[in-house]
């Protein structure tokens, strides 16, 4: 059988709706009947018997036309040959069909709109062609004659407009074509294809049911146009939609075979499961044929499925379950080969089917959200929600949680800004007020759909709320220590008579002989006695700083910088600290670390040891400890580095802070030797920038900008100043 012109017209069905991949198939080897299906069709004679008649040769149907036959003549029945196929063929489809037809057109390459085949009716009814202008029909003519100059697909809906599908040339005369031409009412598109290349579309503008064709004719027309000059070497009816890709392959298939279609997932599919069963339709062999069998091409990548270089998977069934998960939130490409050995053949063919592309199904974006944020009074609050999302991510939306019914959406702009990226979203609440504070949570989109975040508790905070300087400026001898934020003033206990405030220091005169629990636990040395309260009022948000000297003994272990809670034997008593909670902070635990230690009331201590060993006797450092409730972590910096860090087992909450001391402990143990230049509580956890920014700007300054990066020639503190200070250690280094 030769080629000559191919056709296709594709309209799309359901793999389950399927009752093979071609409904019709019209071979045309002697006679014009279906292979496939019943609907066989007639071959009408009307020519002059003077004139060639119309033969089937070389397993092809050879018109005797010659181009001057006309469609409506003889009373209305046509004076030329074609074929009548049987009513009701196109309009059973529903509104899914593929036509695929090999013709070569005879011309003369003047005379416009031969049809290849012309499906409906016309106005005057079954069997005669006066013209269709009030009728439904759908056409492939190989040369236009008004219009862009080409060979056309048309679809006349009457009262509407024609929807015309033209490709940019004729039809080539007596030269192999391939057309295809596709109908999809699912998608609302039909595309036109020359030669497996796709050419044109336009839009469905009805379904194929609504089609009377009790006039489906290949090789005349529904008007009195020029009847066709041409053979027809194979045309078959699909009830399905072919993919570009099936296209191009049908093609390179050629006729006698079909390729396997329709296939699942389809070209197009979406939400793909992880493991689908793949599933196709076997095509049309001959009559005599082998068993085929299959193989299955299946990968991420095109070009591997599309050239064979991936492993196939070999199966003798119409469907294939996947044993390994694919990929979500991807595209596969897949094509299913047959194989079979054809009658009069030793040798297997192989038929390679279309490539088609699913996605497979999408999965939500994932969402990291804090527990909780703090936002500081009259400055703008950030809360950030980590996206992980393996499709592009739409947007997010923000919401203050109510009661999860009517919750309040944040509206960007004004008080409320919102920026989201594949990465994160961040809602941005400027101007932060008590008000403020409360439950947000935000929804993200992707191409699955939204994602809720968990609530993040947004804590309103004060930030810094006692600050003691131990200036004592215009108090005397007045024992109070000055909280210069709050007024919550702490009281000096001079038991030595040697306690002085001296250059913004107090200088406790503890020698390292006085003990916490001495004088039946009232301690004999000096110390700062706190409010009560001031801890546990923090809820469970805290960052102590202060800056200190140590002066020793070396051998002298369990002073405190500070100790905060009660003790055993209640308030103001030193005796012991077992069952009782407690935070604490000594520049020398057991061993030779620096330690801040916190116990709960059921006497369960945990410890934070600096790795850096004790701190050294005589020289001023920085100390910060931040206690985070809602990270659930306390951390312990030592001159702006991060020395250590452990989890937390109570709140600050729970304590009984009846005894808030500087320099004494819970415990009997040794009372601090060594002085105090600034002592602050902040009612947050301070970060480590913030953290290293006040280090390095030092105890007399309130600084709330970033740390310095670089440290300029000279600065041999690391305060990231040059200043006397540098040049009085410089000099102490050179006399020494």
């Amino acid at each position: 059988m030769k080629r000559v012109i191919f056709l296709i017209i594709v309209c799309l069905v359901t793999l389950g709706s399927a009752q093979g991949a071609i409904v019709h198939r019209y071979g045309f080897e002697s006679d014009p009947n279906d292979s496939v299906g019943t609907a066989d069709g007639v071959l009408v004679r009307n020519l002059d018997p003077q004139l060639p008649q119309s033969r089937y040769e070389g397993g092809q149907l050879i018109l005797g036309n010659d181009g001057s036959q006309a469609s409506n003549a003889q009373g209305g029945i046509g004076d030329g040959d074609y074929v009548n196929l049987p009513n009701g063929i196109i309009s059973a489809l529903g509104n899914q069909m593929t036509i695929e037809a090999w013709t070569t057109w005879g011309g003369p390459e003047a005379t416009a709109w031969q049809r290849v085949f012309d499906f409906g009716t016309s106005d005057g009814g079954e069997d005669v062609a006066p013209g269709a202008g009030n009728s439904r029909y759908i056409m492939f003519t190989t040369r236009t004659g008004w219009g862009d100059l080409g060979c056309r697909f048309g679809i006349q809906n009457p009262g509407d407009q024609e929807y015309i599908l033209t490709h940019s040339s004729i039809s080539a005369l007596n030269t192999e074509q391939h057309v295809a031409i596709t109908w999809d009412g699912i998608n609302n598109v039909t595309r036109l294809y020359i030669d497996g290349v796709f050419s044109a579309e336009n839009i469905v503008p009805y379904p194929l049911s609504d089609l009377i064709d009790n006039n489906n004719w290949l090789g005349r027309a529904q008007f009195n146009d020029s009847m066709f000059n041409g053979s027809y070497n194979e045309f078959r009816i699909y009830d399905h939609a072919m993919s570009a890709g099936e296209v191009a392959a049908s093609l390179a298939a050629g006729t006698e075979v079909s390729i396997a279609s329709p296939v699942y997932p389809a070209d197009g599919e979406a939400d793909v499961l992880q493991l689908p069963t793949l599933e196709w339709v076997p095509g049309y062999i001959p009559p005599g044929s082998s068993v085929p069998t299959y193989k299955i091409y299946l990968s991420a990548d095109e070009a591997a499925v599309a050239g064979g270089s991936v492993a196939p998977i070999e199966t003798g069934n119409t469907s294939y379950t996947l044993a390994a998960a694919l990929d979500t939130d991807s595209t596969y490409f897949w094509r299913i080969d047959q194989t079979v050995t054809l009658p009069g053949e030793t040798e297997p063919n192989d038929i390679a089917g279309g490539v088609v592309s699913f996605e497979t199904i999408k999965t939500y974006p994932e969402l990291s959200a804090p527990a909780g944020v703090v936002g500081l009074i009259g400055q703008s609050a950030e809360i950030t929600v980590q996206i992980s999302s393996l499709t592009e991510v739409a947007g997010a939306d923000w919401y203050l949680y109510v009661d999860g019914i009517n919750d309040q959406l944040l509206a960007a702009g004004g008080k409320y800004a919102v920026t989201t990226t594949n990465e994160q979203t961040m809602l941005v609440i400027s101007g932060v007020e008590e008000a403020d504070a409360g439950e947000y949570y935000c929804i993200v989109t992707n191409d699955a759909g939204p994602a809720p975040s968990d609530n993040i508790t947004l804590v309103v905070r004060q930030g810094l709320v006692h600050r003691y300087s131990f200036t004592h400026e215009g108090l005397g001898d007045d024992p109070n220590v000055v909280d210069s934020v709050s007024g919550a003033n702490g009281i000096l206990f001079n038991k030595t008579g040697n306690a002085a405030f001296a250059d913004g220091q107090l200088v406790l005169g503890n020698t390292g002989g006085q003990n916490s629990g001495a004088d039946g636990g009232t301690g004999n040395g000096d110390y700062v006695d706190l409010p009560n309260g001031i801890i546990s009022a923090l809820g469970n948000l805290m960052t102590i700083e202060t800056w200190v000297t140590w002066n020793g003994p070396l051998n002298s272990q369990w002073q405190r910088v500070f100790d905060l809670g009660t003790s055993n034997d209640g308030e103001d008593i030193s005796g012991n600290g077992g069952a009782v909670a407690q935070i604490f902070l000594t520049p020398q635990g057991a061993g030779i670390h620096h330690r801040f230690g916190y116990r709960n009331t059921d006497g369960n201590e945990q410890v934070i040891n600096s790795y850096r060993g004790m701190i050294d006797v005589g020289s001023s450092y920085h100390v910060a400890l931040v206690w985070d409730g809602l990270a659930g972590t306390a951390k312990l910096y030592h001159n702006g580095e991060l020395v250590g860090e452990g989890g937390l087992h109570f709140a600050l909450s729970e304590m009984t802070d009846n005894n808030n001391w500087l320099g004494k402990a819970q415990w009997g143990d040794p009372m601090f030797v060594g002085s105090y230049d600034e002592f602050r509580i902040y009612d947050i956890p301070l970060d480590a920038d913030t953290i290293l920014a006040h280090y390095q700007a030092g105890p007399d300054v309130l600084y709330d900008g970033p740390p310095c990066e670089e440290y300029k020639e000279g600065d041999v503190n690391k305060d990231c100043e040059v200043n006397l200070e540098d040049l009085g250690i410089l000099a102490g280094d050179w006399l020494e």
